[in-house]
């Protein structure tokens, strides 16, 4: 589509044709005359005067790429000893236009115009031009001038009147997408990208050059994407955090485009909002954080807690931790003695819940540090796996054999208990599946389970022999993906019409990787902790690996959860520290 620009006009005078008289520049909006605006010639006090208001306007035929074909009439208005009020047509043949070489001139005569009493302006005047649907194109408003009794030249600007703005990325910026839909930008490129804003108005003419409005363009979230201005008036540089900090991934910043037209104009300012995503894409730096109570803290589960902090249960320490995106720590000691507190989970009620293995409870944790212990139904079940579960209550399983359950446990904490139907299946991690139940890996039974809300259990085998399912989540594809620590692979299944079908296994790329806990990535991938292999990994939802090795040795990373800064945090077990992988 060819771009199309909005008008010049030119006002002069009778004795000012022959200056009015040369093509106007397409590089130009609206050009004015060539006196200084607001200088009026009044040859004389007395008597009337006469003012020639003449418009050119290029050929839209020869000039397609200049001209807005929409542009129809022109209406001026004029208050002083002698008012004045007058629309008159732009177009082919309307009376007082011709076409002239590449233009059409029109020309409105104002005769009979007292004079003012002195040299000081005594008049005011108000011209806009506008569409066929009456749609204000360009105006300028309340100038004063002067009127003797000769003929008068104004010189005017038209100043275009702004609708809407085109926020439009350069050539080469690696933005892509579009202005409704929003725009992504790569997280791991801390290169600063270009972008030019066009006002245009109410038929889509950008307005450009002489008499266009002033641009502006301001960020949401200065910290996460900055803006400076460009080399140009219209042009302006978006710049993420420079490396190796890195913005959040998948973070929108709302951008906020203004067009304010000059004051002369009358018109009120034109604006749009648009959204820069950047991506989920996972960098490859990683950052270790020295958990308070040191390397004997023993931190294993992990979890994006309700209050934009990371939660992890401090399994030696026998404490529940917090660590910011910052990397600041905070510490609760939980009240029972040898929890064994290995996995934590956000509660739907905006607390952290996590189990007691050892004291057979499960607990919660407010924000602000305060715990809530419920014992489970059966004594001595040991619970381990916890999630939020479809119907409001928190669901967890119970490893023991004599208890051998899946259990969902209310805010107000009330359980429920549904057997397992393989005996000692010694269940592990669970989570909320697509279809509305919960899925949960059986360590020893070698299975995948799933249990309705309403307590209908389902089971199927692994592939794998004694592949000892551990961690297991939802995917970005809608699978459930688990992690078989002995089978060294990464499991698929999703739900049928009669149960469970495990459809994949993928061999990780090193041997005895020893994966326990698994997670879903900001990039949709799937992130698991390598135990053994000291290394974090993803698995693509087509089977792809990436791994990276943990900087300290022998840290035995043990879980793995998805920040609200869009990176990779995980526990390490053995080092007493926190990671975090963006």
């Amino acid at each position: 589509m060819i771009e199309r620009f909005r008008l010049p006009a030119l006002i002069c005078t009778a004795a000012m044709l022959a200056a009015c008289s040369s093509p106007l520049r397409p590089q130009q909006s609206f050009v004015p005359a060539v006196a200084p605006a607001g200088v009026a010639r009044s040859p004389s006090a007395a008597g009337s005067g006469t003012l020639l208001v003449r418009v050119k306007v290029p050929d839209q035929r020869t000039r397609p790429d200049y001209i807005g074909p929409s542009t129809a009439r022109i209406s001026i208005a004029i208050t002083g000893p002698t008012n004045f009020k007058k629309t008159a047509s732009l177009k082919l043949g309307a009376t007082g236009c011709k076409s002239k070489v590449m233009t059409l001139e029109c020309t409105l005569n104002i005769p009979g115009l007292k004079a003012c009493p002195s040299k000081k302006p005594c008049y005011t005047g108000s011209v806009s031009t506008f569409d066929a649907a009456k749609h204000v194109l360009s105006s300028d408003q309340k100038f004063k001038f002067t009127i003797g009794s000769g003929p008068t030249l104004i010189p005017l600007v038209l100043y275009g009147i702004p609708k809407s703005i085109a926020f439009m990325p350069s050539v080469s910026s690696i933005l892509t997408g579009t202005q409704s839909s929003g725009f992504i930008e790569p997280k791991c490129s801390a290169s600063p990208q270009t972008v030019s804003l066009l006002s245009a108005d109410a038929d889509g003419n950008f307005i450009v050059g002489v008499g266009s409005p002033k641009l502006t363009l301001t960020s949401g979230d200065v910290s996460q994407l900055s803006v400076a201005g460009g080399s140009k008036p219209e042009t302006f540089v978006l710049s993420p955090p420079a490396a190796p900090g890195y913005a959040f991934g998948n973070q929108t910043i709302a951008l906020t485009a203004t067009a304010t037209a000059p004051k002369q104009s009358g018109a009120p300012l034109a604006s749009t909002h648009v959204n820069v995503t950047y991506s989920g894409d996972i960098c490859g730096v990683i950052t270790e954080f020295d958990v308070p109570s040191g390397t004997s803290s023993g931190p294993f589960g992990i979890t994006r807690g309700p209050d934009g902090a990371l939660w992890f249960a401090e399994t030696t320490a026998n404490k529940i931790g917090r660590i910011t995106t910052a990397g600041s720590f905070s510490e609760y000691p939980i009240p029972t003695a040898s929890a064994e507190t290995i996995v934590v989970t956000a509660g739907l009620d905006g607390n952290v819940w996590f189990t007691e293995q050892s004291t057979s409870k499960i607990g919660k944790i407010t924000p602000g540090g305060a715990f809530t212990e419920i014992p489970t139904t059966t004594p001595n079940a040991e619970p381990v796996g916890i999630t939020a579960g479809p119907d409001g209550n928190m669901w967890f399983v119970e490893a023991a054999s004599a208890a051998n359950n899946v259990a969902s446990i209310s805010t107000s904490g009330t359980i429920h208990e549904y057997a397992l139907l393989t005996p000692s299946a010694l269940a592990q991690t669970i989570v909320a599946g697509p279809d509305g139940a919960l899925w949960f890996t059986e360590d020893q039974a070698n299975k995948i389970g799933r249990v309705t809300t309403a307590g209908s259990v389902t089971e199927t085998a692994i592939p794998t022999a004694s592949s000892q399912a551990e961690g297991i989540t939802l995917g970005s594809d809608g699978k459930l993906w688990f992690a078989e620590a002995a089978g060294n692979k990464i499991g698929r299944a999703q739900p049928t019409l009669t149960g469970i079908a495990i459809n994949s296994e993928f061999p990780l790329p090193e041997a005895g990787a020893g994966t326990l806990l698994i997670t879903t990535g900001p990039d949709g991938n799937v992130w698991l902790a390598e135990v053994a292999g000291n290394r974090i990994g993803s698995i693509s939802p087509s089977g792809a690996f990436a791994e990276y090795s943990v900087p300290t040795t022998s840290s035995e990373p043990a879980d793995v959860a998805t920040g609200p800064d869009g990176a990779i945090w995980f526990t390490e077990a053995a080092a007493g520290k926190i990671g975090r992988l963006r």
